[in-house]
Order: structure tokens, then sequence, then C-alpha cells
């Protein structure tokens, strides 16, 4: 086993303009930090997120990440974690291995299973039970870690219950990627509700 350094990341996801998300950017990689993070959150103000307890998170991720990758040459970015339940599985994994080309390999990309459930009510999504929205993870996941490593792919048939209809969009043709290798490096969660 490779043993890594160890590192320090910074979480933020609120700027007034976009002068100051650069400028948070960059400070966060002057003081040696070796990551930022965002978070998958989409409820502002009020009863639903209050219940949660979990800050107001302004920033919507992707674009997010993309300016703090365009203003820092160093700092690796990405989301602590993407919610595989709030995006298309092929259009968050499409949209990674961009961000992971454009930002040249500095994406850390981060899936979770989802966990607030006063967000899943709020955006009127059903919060399945930890063990299939862990499977459907896993099955994302998966996904990923194939179409990384692949520039043209055909998706094999789902073979389990939680798999969404996203490989019925695609069964008769193949996704185009963005050019690889794609160097980002892939974390998960698997927290349930509290």
């Amino acid at each position: 086993m490779t043993s890594r350094p160890f590192r320090f990341a910074v979480q933020a996801f609120n700027a007034s303009s976009g002068k100051e998300w650069r400028d948070k950017a960059r400070q966060a990689e002057a003081l040696g930090y070796s990551t930022l993070h965002l978070a998958d959150h989409v409820i502002g103000p009020g009863p639903a997120i209050a219940a949660t307890r979990h800050p107001v998170q302004q920033l919507a991720a992707v674009p997010a990440i993309m300016s703090a990758a365009e203003a820092t040459t160093t700092l690796r970015v990405g989301c602590r974690v993407f919610c595989v339940d709030y995006h298309h599985p092929v259009v968050l994994v499409k949209t990674a291995a961009t961000i992971d080309l454009l930002s040249d390999g500095r994406l850390e990309f981060g899936l979770g299973a989802g966990w607030l459930a006063g967000e899943y009510e709020a955006m009127g999504i059903a919060m399945d039970p930890p063990g299939v929205r862990i499977e459907r993870l896993a099955e994302v996941i998966g996904l990923a870690r194939t179409l990384f490593a692949a520039s043209r792919v055909r998706p094999a048939r789902p073979d389990t219950a939680a798999r969404r209809s996203w490989w019925a969009a695609a069964a008769d043709g193949c996704w185009s990627w963005p050019p690889g290798p794609r160097t980002s490096s892939a974390s998960t969660s698997t927290t349930a509700p509290g």
C-alpha cells in the first residue's frame, strides 16, 4: 500500500461576488491547503434548512468548482460530496470528467448517498431507505469508474432494481466523453440520515 502525505482541505460555499470567490480560492492555495471543497446542497434559508441544522450554501458546486480551478494553479477542487439522487448519473459523471480535464486533473470527485431528509422533502424527491441509496451510490461509482477509464463506452444493461432509467436513454448509442486519461481521485460517502 502506497502511503500518501497528510493533507488539509477547506470547505466554503458562500461568496458575495465572483471576485470574492476567486480570492477565497487563491487564499486557500496561498495558505497551503490541498483542496477547496463545496457541498451539494440546494435549500436556502427557511424551515427546511433550519430543521437540518446545515448551513446555507449559496453557490452551486459545479460553476464554483470551475471558477476556483481557473483562479488557481495547484489547488485541487471538488465537492464533498455530490448526492447521486440529485443528479442524472450520466450528466454528473460527464460533468466531472470535463471539470477534471479543464482543471488539468485537479478534481477530487466525491459521491454520496444523501442524508438530509428535509432537503429531499423540500426538493420533492423520494428519500429511499439507506440500503437502496447505498446500492444506487455503488452503481454510480461503477459507472464513474468505467467512464473515467474510457473515451467511448456502451453501458452494460442494469441488473438491479435500484438503477434508474438512465440506462434506457443511452441503450441504443454510445456516450461521448472528454479526452482521457482522467486523473481525478474518487471518494465516497455512505452516510445515512441521522
